[in-house]
């Protein structure tokens, strides 16, 4: 599976109709929703990433570590809060969200059992959840740091009504809480094969995008790996970051390796393997780090890569 949290794309939802998470109209949401100040955030990320991914290839000593952390968490806790909601929704998700944290050295703070915390302007947490319309979404690791604190950063639409969450809800809240801890779409890993297995006619004409948005979202992430702040596994047919795509979505649904019928309903193995690698606890496997003494950035460099830690919040 995908390890990307430093993938530059912000992936969220809003549309006034409910969404599901694991479908087109799910990825379609997750685009659309895009504020103009968010969607001017989001180029401006890519477009450093691409240029400090070029200076890196091309010789200059400690610009690929900032590529590879700029939308992870530094912080071993993530405070979470809810704008709206029942006390009983808060329970189970924030249940449903410490699967993520099995093995790892980071953890959801919901505020305390059986009174958990509500949203304060004054004083914003780092997920700000709502449960109402508009899709299930989620921004894309630290990005959530540059929306206003009376904003929502995931949506879970309508996940608080009464009762236990059903096997599909507890996929869109593993997924969302994914997405937060920094993870994408699992059909875009470099290693699925997916691309050469979808529809792409269907793909064109059922989301109603420009075929370079479409493929902007469906196509595999470029193979060139942690220039680009992309981490990558085998292809995790388990994980909770993939799609359940309709049949029509494939050339043969028949055969199709990217084809499952539902959405999982629970972290893979390799989903939590990559979460222990993200975020390891002391003794684990870390992430490659930035050398001590880098080789000499040129002034350029040094301006990029402050700018991109400036959009994304690294290191805060």
């Amino acid at each position: 599976m995908k390890v990307p949290p430093f993938v530059a794309g912000l992936l969220l939802a809003s549309m006034t109709l409910a969404v599901a998470a694991h479908d087109l109209r799910g990825i379609v949401a997750e685009d659309n929703s895009l504020d103009p100040a968010a969607r001017q955030k989001r180029e401006e990320i890519a477009q450093l990433k691409s240029l400090l991914a070029q200076r890196a290839k091309n010789g200059e000593s400690g610009l690929e570590a900032v590529v590879r952390t700029a939308l992870r968490w530094t912080r071993s806790e993530i405070s979470v809060c809810f704008l709206d909601g029942t006390s009983s929704a808060f329970e189970q998700v924030a249940a449903v969200a410490a699967e993520w944290s099995q093995g790892t050295a980071i953890r959801f703070d919901f505020g305390a059992v059986g009174a958990r915390r509500r949203c304060n302007v004054q004083s914003p947490s780092d997920i700000r959840v709502s449960f109402g319309p508009g899709g299930y979404w989620a921004y894309v690791g630290t990005t959530g740091r540059q929306i206003p604190a009376d904003k929502p950063t995931m949506n879970l639409d309508r996940l608080d009504h009464p009762g236990p969450l059903s096997e599909y809800e507890r996929s869109v809240v593993l997924h969302e809480f994914g997405h937060a801890l920094g993870f994408e779409h699992e059909h875009q890993s470099p290693q699925s094969g997916c691309q050469e297995e979808f529809n792409w006619d269907y793909l064109y004409a059922s989301m109603g995008w420009p075929p370079e948005k479409v493929r902007f979202n469906m196509a595999r992430f470029d193979r060139s790996g942690s220039l680009n702040g992309l981490e990558s596994t085998a292809f995790d047919r388990e994980s909770v970051m993939l799609y359940s795509l309709e049949s029509r979505a494939f050339r043969n649904p028949d055969t199709a390796t990217c084809l499952v019928r539902q959405a999982n309903p629970r972290l893979s193995p390799t989903d939590l393997a990559a979460a222990r690698y993200l975020y390891p606890t002391a003794g684990g496997a870390a992430m490659p780090a930035a050398p001590a003494a880098p080789a000499r950035i040129s002034d350029e460099g040094v301006a990029l890569s402050g700018r991109l830690r400036l959009l994304t919040g690294a290191g805060q």
